[in-house]
């Protein structure tokens, strides 16, 4: 569940193991960036719900991300029909600049914590890639799961080239996760989605992660 800027407090903090970590490694490789686009979205999916008109009552990012996990009906059928706005969203843009901004400084604290480290940033993978494929094709849900899938590869694209741009610019190796991800034969992500008809189920719709 890091974030960018969770990252940059620990390296800035005093009493962080992590700079210990850093300060003694051969290797280092970082991997973030999903979290902050995670952590958008809510913010994006709670903002339009709360501008709808429709809310009983106003709903926070923490709200969003727990409906969403338990698959509660109400959310999920906002999201779908709002989620296709969210690449080009003030609430995307603004969390790609302050990405951009902190991985600038992560790099900057890690270099001068340590100057001859091997240093990998990673890019970041679209989770939700595959969650179509788990469906019948060209059904209602399948299609509906493919919005969601559009929708986070536009931002993941947007993390991946300041991935790769604050890289090649510091000297850094990049490893791209991206590719071998999308290219691999099988679902490598964690998330899925799990189908219940059970009577007594408040949704048939389940995320796992």
């Amino acid at each position: 569940g890091e974030t960018s800027s969770g990252l940059l407090a620990d390296l800035s903090a005093s009493d962080s193991s992590t700079i210990s970590a850093v300060q003694a490694a051969d290797v280092i490789t970082i991997t973030i960036g999903g979290n902050d686009l995670m952590q958008a979205l809510y913010v994006y999916l709670a903002n339009r719900y709360n501008e709808s008109g429709v809310a009983e009552y106003l709903i926070t990012a923490e709200d969003v991300k727990n409906s969403i996990l338990s698959a509660d009906p109400l959310i999920l059928y906002f999201a779908l029909n709002e989620i296709s706005g969210f690449a080009s969203s003030k609430e995307a843009v603004d969390a790609l600049q302050t990405f951009e901004d902190n991985l600038i400084q992560i790099a900057a604290k890690i270099r001068s914590m340590s100057r001859d480290a091997l240093v990998i940033l990673t890019t970041q993978y679209n989770p939700y890639s595959r969650l179509s494929d788990q469906l019948p094709a060209n059904s209602l849900m399948a299609n509906q799961f493919k919005t969601i899938s559009d929708a986070f590869e536009s931002g993941v694209n947007a993390l991946n080239e300041k991935i790769s741009s604050i890289g090649s610019q510091l000297g850094f190796y990049i490893s791209d996760v991206y590719t071998a991800f999308k290219n691999s034969d099988e679902n490598p992500c964690n998330a899925f989605v799990s189908l219940s008809f059970s009577p007594s189920s408040s949704s048939p719709l389940q995320f796992e992660f």
